[in-house]
């Protein structure tokens, strides 16, 4: 190789690498300061979006991300830092919903609660008890429980529950569950409530999602990216938590568990405004 080729290929790839450096810091510098979620870019590959929370710059005590991509084993490694991993069947077998890696879930894999006693819960107290509230969301897929079944779908006691009631409609359309999500938040002296009656459920993942807003007092239900409805405390708000352990799919020592599938759970200490609320619904954490 003649000296002054090398030279000029040497040239080369030190301007390659500081187009490099720059680029990053450029990126770098751009997802500094985003709020929830509004950093988003397209992955063609798999079709749907990538999301950058929260959590990943600035994360919370508390904060709890439990994507389920372990695809066995019986923990759910928490995203967030300190880690609140969850815990299937609170660490007895037959209690534990079983992995699934079908079409099912949202993303697969997710799991699948029996509708008897299945459960999962959190190895310590997510803390909820700031001034910013708080923000639970999940995909859920509901199988046909039966007319009159009663599930939690998540339970943290005397702070907040989330149920769903499978209703009885004589005309229902095949492949779907009639059934109304009810989200009730105990904040100091008083009980919110927010209910969506009676929905038809396709059999496919829906989206849940219910937010607490500290400064304006009001709780919010979504479905699929839809406001359900809200309730507003008269009252000075504040969120009691007891240092209860976070429930999912179910409760123990009550024939209350969720049958179907449960997939990307996120308990957030702060609550979210519209514009959050669509893109959690469109987005995923990868």
């Amino acid at each position: 190789m003649k000296r002054g080729q090398g030279a000029f290929e040497y040239v080369l790839l030190m301007a390659g690498v500081l187009l490099i450096v720059v680029l990053s810091v450029a990126v770098f510098r751009g997802l500094s300061g985003k709020s929830l979620v509004q950093i988003r870019e397209n992955v063609e590959t798999v079709g749907r979006f990538v999301c950058y929370p929260l959590y990943l710059k600035e994360p919370s005590i508390g904060e709890i991300v439990w994507k389920m991509n372990e695809n066995g084993g019986n923990i759910l490694h928490d995203e967030t830092i300190p880690r609140i991993n969850g815990l299937l069947g609170d660490g007895e077998a037959s209690r534990m919903p079983t992995w699934r890696n079908t079409a099912e879930c949202k993303y697969p894999p997710c799991l699948r609660f029996d509708g008897l006693d299945d459960i999962v819960v959190s190895e310590s107290s997510p803390n909820v008890s700031g001034a910013n509230g708080f923000t639970y969301e999940f995909w859920v897929l509901f199988e046909d429980m039966g007319s009159g079944h009663t599930a939690y779908i998540a339970n943290k006691v005397s702070t907040f529950n989330i149920f769903i009631r499978q209703t009885d409609i004589a005309i229902t359309p095949q492949g779907s569950v009639p059934a109304g999500v009810e989200f009730h938040f105990f904040p100091q002296g008083e009980a919110l409530t927010v209910s969506d009656p009676e929905t038809v459920y396709t059999l496919t993942p829906h989206h849940i999602l219910v937010t607490y807003d500290a400064g304006t007092k009001t709780a919010r239900l979504y479905i699929d990216g839809r406001l359900i409805g809200e309730d507003t405390a008269s009252g000075t708000g504040a969120i009691v938590d007891t240092g209860t352990r976070l429930y999912v799919g179910g409760f123990p020592g009550l024939d209350l568990s969720v049958q179907g599938m449960i997939d990307e759970v996120r308990l957030l200490t702060r609550g979210v405004n519209e514009e959050e609320v669509q893109d959690l619904f469109q987005c995923t954490v990868t």
